[in-house]
């Protein structure tokens, strides 16, 4: 294709140049030499215009190819400027065509390639090459750098001067990122696999090895070069080679398990035998083939030689450990005995003949409520050994009282598998200490507790403690207050002297009472009242302050009236009906702005109305009414109202009592439910809209399903059959689709992910969608020139725009053109779909956003919906932090528009 527009672009420059010198000879021609040799020109010139009609088909349909080719195609002129481009590569840099006019290549190329770029170029017009061939980066309209692979050629005239440039491009942005993730994650495998402390192997299907990292190599022996001639039955010991070539061969039949983990002895080049932890893993292919085995060892010789040490050590452990005083257990779990020492016995007060070595002893002298704590913390520790063991319980004593005891341990040998086989540990006596605890929590619990503030400050002024009241009432953290002298807290000791001389009193007195004020750090003054006397802890005397905060009774009187105040704006201002009456005469009282709106009439008519003015007469005979303004219940629901122009309205009623003025009164909260009633309605006939829509293609499936498994059929009525049975499948589908997905949105799930999204793409994606499925109706595309991209979840807002094209057609019913239009400012892209169907009344504008909501009409009712399309798009658009909204008149059509904001 390349080859046939440089020669079909020759052609046309020829021709035209041609032609002009003919043109420029026809008028020396009429000017000088005569009218006869004029005409001759010109019948000569007629020639070259059936010449020029032949051009123009040729450079139209080279123009045909130029502009519809799937990469980028740019013709460039000799200075580097552009004189055309193809649609593909205007996306791919972000520019119009007319933008691009104004630029030069040098003014789109990214710093990092204009180098290459001159050089390759270079090549070309020096003739050392037909074609320039590079990976170039270029840099977007929005700034965004992107790289394109490019194959550039040059035209030259006449002359062989060098005349313009043609160029393809193809977007590899995608394919370079893609290659640099790769590059990154096979280094960070080579480092992981080279620094392992582990050693890792890689070994064929049949246990040769492949590879092997340095570990490997070092705990073995053997050079990584050695052991790809080896196989792990070389390493393995005589007694264990038959062990490990039968579970290989399992796994490699799918008889056994495939990850192997065991302890493992390998003999190393020197014949040393070191004792590891081996865990051998088998990959296949996608078929299920076996690929290569993957190896991991850890050398445990250490590990093993430590427990050994460990045992010989333990008898001396124990003896240590009896003469401390503290008890020592040895738990053997495979036979779930439990050695217990005569010490440990004896702290409970039995004798070593009189406890049994046992489990079930341990546990069945444990507290009833310690029981399940201390066997979740014993199974805990088993199954995750690093998390050091220790608890805290009671234990039974042989008189029936009980002790607490701390109990440490730890586990000293585990099987193959990692299963524990023996656990040793310690009891310690620390039942008095628990119980000092005990008595140190209730005093803390008991001065923490006080609403009072409660310090203590020694002979300096310094402040030595304060519990949570006081550090609420002095607003500062507690670390601002423990370390502070009360001088720098407390204006009324900062004097010279003062301290001092307060000290002396309260020794003399005994007990002094005080006040003193205090500004809090956010600028609140308080006042502090109290009592101060002195007290003696650890040899050192404190004073010992209680203290309140009096402020709080100052306040009350102006949070009194500020709370009338909030009370008289929220009943002002509150939208429900609210009504004082008195609860022994029945009259209103009082009632807010809303009440005289929802009753009619002014506020001084309504004042004063008798209970009975407010019901209609049927409600007046209900017991449950009157219970409930008789302040017997709090609430009742659909009660029937009457307005002062004598027509009525269904609310619900919330009441509660309360004395105001010395008289008991009733307060009513009446709500109109006149709409949501209509809304319930609605939605119930709505849920049975929805129902006849899954029952309807349910019952056909069952249907057709049913007649084909009782009845022989010929293939063809069977196709015709199934076929129904996949498009009342699909139709069910959709509906289900439609429910999950708008529920999904309501609970916040489903657009977390959002891409940068080419509007004229997506809306073309749609407009093909639906192009073939009505030959009644045209679709149609009416996007401005350079929309930019948009952050979006693209599934989710190809759906909406599928609901709303959908809708369209549907409501077209008669045909006429669908437009999917799309525009664009600083802040926002609209996208909107217009059609020239039934059109909406002005009052369903809003209503139609909310689910199961249907036009009323009969010309809507006759097109079957479920009322969950267009709630989809309002709750795609609110993921979106965008908004939806509708133009429309009855007979008129309807036009939606969606506006999402360029930066979310």
């Amino acid at each position: 294709m390349e080859e046939e527009q440089d020669n079909l672009q020759q052609r046309v420059f020829a021709l035209e140049q041609e032609l002009e010198r003919a043109r420029s000879e026809l008028n020396r021609l009429r000017g000088t030499t005569g009218q006869r040799e004029a005409e001759e020109l010109s019948a000569d010139l007629q020639d070259g215009g059936r010449m020029q009609e032949a051009l123009n088909t040729s450079e139209l349909r080279f123009r045909t190819i130029f502009q519809n080719a799937a990469v980028g195609s740019v013709v460039v002129d000799a200075q580097g400027k552009f004189a055309q481009a193809n649609d593909a590569f205007c996306r791919f840099i972000g520019y119009s065509e007319e933008e691009l006019w104004h630029l030069t290549v040098q003014d789109v190329t990214a710093s990092v390639s204009q180098e290459a770029s001159r050089q390759a170029l270079a090549g070309v017009l020096r003739g050392e090459q037909e074609h320039a061939d590079l990976e170039k980066a270029y840099i977007r309209k929005d700034g965004s750098q992107v790289w394109g692979h490019v194959v550039t050629s040059l035209v030259r005239d006449a002359a062989g001067q060098p005349d313009f440039w043609i160029a393809q491009v193809m977007d590899i942005t995608a394919h370079r990122e893609d290659r640099e993730a790769l590059r990154t994650s096979e280094r960070r495998f080579s480092t992981v696999y080279q620094s392992a402390e582990a050693g890792i192997a890689l070994l064929e299907p049949q246990g040769v090895f492949l590879q092997a990292n340095p570990a490997f190599c070092d705990i073995v022996g053997y050079s990584e070069t050695e052991l790809q001639q080896m196989t792990p039955l070389d390493l393995s010991l005589q007694t264990d080679k038959e062990y490990t070539r039968a579970n290989m061969e399992k796994a490699l039949e799918g008889k056994g398990p495939e990850v192997i983990h065991r302890e493992k002895k390998l003999r190393c080049k020197d014949g040393q035998v070191v004792v590891t932890q081996l865990t051998i893993s088998l990959v296949r292919d996608d078929r299920g083939a076996p690929l290569y085995w993957i190896a991991l060892i850890q050398d445990i010789s250490d590990h093993k030689r430590a427990l050994e040490e460990l045992r010989a050590t333990q008898e001396r452990l124990q003896f240590a450990l009896d003469g401390a005083g503290d008890g020592v257990w040895d738990w053997h779990l495979p036979t779930n005995t439990v050695y217990l020492s005569p010490g440990l016995k004896q702290m409970v007060g039995y004798t070593d003949s009189e406890m049994q070595n046992s489990y079930e002893q341990f546990a069945d002298l444990l507290h009833p409520d310690d029981t399940k704590r201390v066997m979740e913390n014993i199974q805990a520790y088993l199954d995750d050994p690093v998390v050091s063991y220790e608890n805290e319980f009671r234990w039974r004593c042989k008189d029936g009282s009980y002790k607490w005891i701390l109990s440490r341990g730890k586990v000293l040998e585990r099987d193959e598998d990692g299963k524990p086989l023996q656990m040793f540990g310690t009891h310690t006596d620390i039942d008095q200490l628990k119980k000092l605890q005990v008595e140190l929590l209730q005093a803390k619990f008991i001065i923490d507790s006080s609403p009072m503030g409660i310090c203590t400050v020694d002979k300096t002024g310094r402040i030595t403690y304060m519990n949570h009241a006081g550090v609420e009432i002095f607003g500062r953290p507690v670390k601002e207050i423990v370390p502070c002298k009360v001088q720098q807290i407390l204006t009324v000791f900062g004097e010279e002297g003062v301290w001092q001389k307060h000290w002396q009193e309260v020794a003399e007195a005994g007990t002094i009472s005080y006040s003193a004020p205090y500004v809090r750090p956010d600028g609140r003054k308080v006042m502090l009242d109290g009592a101060i006397s002195q007290a003696e802890f650890g040899g050192t005397v404190y004073n010992l302050a209680f203290f309140h905060d009096a402020t709080p009774e100052l306040e009350m009187a102006e949070r009194l009236k500020e709370s009338e105040e909030k009370y008289r704006r929220l009943f002002t201002a509150e939208s429900d009906a609210i009504l004082l009456l008195d609860l022994e005469e029945k009259r209103v009282t009082d009632c807010n702005p809303a009440a005289t709106r929802l009753y009619g009439g002014a506020r001084k008519g309504l004042i004063g109305s008798h209970l009975s003015d407010l019901l209609p007469a049927e409600e007046r005979e209900r017991s449950d009414v009157m219970e409930l303004f008789s302040g017997g219940s709090s609430y009742l629901a659909d009660v029937g109202q009457a307005r002062r122009d004598g027509s009525t309205f269904p609310a619900d009623i919330s009441t509660g009592v309360f004395v105001w003025k010395g008289r008991q009164t009733l307060v009513a909260v009446v709500r109109n439910i006149s709409k949501n009633k209509e809304v319930q309605a609605l939605k119930e006939e709505m849920i049975s809209c929805v129902s006849h829509e899954m029952r309807t293609p349910l019952t056909a499936v069952i249907g057709f399903a049913e007649f084909l498994l009782e009845n022989e059929v010929d293939s063809a009525v069977q196709r015709d059959y199934l076929k129904i049975i996949f498009k009342e499948t699909e139709r069910l589908k959709d509906v289900i689709d439609n429910l999950l997905s708008l529920q999904r949105l309501r609970a916040g799930y489903g657009c977390e992910v959002k891409e940068e999204v080419v509007v004229f793409d997506l809306l073309d994606e749609v407009r093909c969608l639906f192009a073939k499925g009505s030959d009644k109706h045209e679709l149609r595309l009416e996007v401005t020139g350079g929309m930019p991209s948009v952050l979006l979840s693209e599934s989710y807002v190809h759906l909406a725009l599928n609901n709303l094209v959908s809708n369209a057609i549907k409501y077209s019913p008669e045909g006429g053109e669908v437009v999917l239009g799309a525009d664009s400012d600083d802040q926002h892209v609209r996208i909107w779909v217009r059609d020239q169907g039934l059109g909406l009344p002005a009052d369903s504008h809003e209503d139609i956003f909310e689910r199961y909501f249907r036009v009323s009409d009969k010309d809507h009712r006759k097109i079957s919906g479920t009322g969950l399309g267009l709630p989809l798009v309002k709750e795609v658009l609110r993921a979106h932090k965008g908004r939806v909204w509708v133009e429309s008149s009855v007979g008129r059509g309807a036009t939606f528009f969606l506006e999402f904001p360029r930066n979310p």
